[in-house]
């Protein structure tokens, strides 16, 4: 009778060990994402960066999606509008967005500057010449958390 008891036993505890390996083998292969960073080059962005900021702040990404954009980074390449003043004002209430003051940086490196401050592994970055409307930095975070086969690589 023990013999019987200690057998079922070593089954069932045989059992429960394979179905624990193939779950956990299941799992591994639903890999997160990277956490996101948006980084904003900004020039003379008065008019409209106000409103960006707070469009990504409103954004559910922030606040509700557990893959959510980590930071927001805004720099500033020497503008001579309240860019800058704007910006610092609205690092003030959202702890999300870093601004950066790149008068003492080349031109050639400010994108890399800002790259370097970002905490995320996927760096989305925006400037002048990609961005015309807030639909831009929307359509391309979508694409981000809603396209499950796309793929990222790291620069090297």
């Amino acid at each position: 009778m023990i013999v019987n008891i200690i057998l079922w036993l070593l089954a069932l505890y045989g059992l429960w060990s394979i179905f624990n390996l193939v779950w956990e083998s299941f799992q591994s292969t639903k890999k997160p994402k990277a956490n996101l960073s948006v980084l904003l080059i900004v020039n003379n962005w008065e008019d409209k960066v106000e409103k960006v900021i707070r469009y990504l702040a409103n954004q559910s990404y922030f606040n509700k999606h557990p893959l959510t954009p980590v930071d927001v980074v805004a720099v500033d390449k020497g503008s001579a509008d309240n860019t800058l003043k704007i910006l610092k004002q609205l690092a003030r209430n959202y702890s999300f967005l870093k601004v950066v003051d790149s008068k003492r940086i080349s031109s050639s490196s400010v994108v890399e500057y800002g790259k370097n401050r970002c905490v995320g592994e996927v760096v989305l970055v925006f400037d002048d010449a990609d961005f015309d409307n807030l639909e831009d930095i929307e359509q391309a975070i979508k694409f981000y958390f809603s396209n499950s086969n796309c793929k990222f690589y790291k620069e090297e």
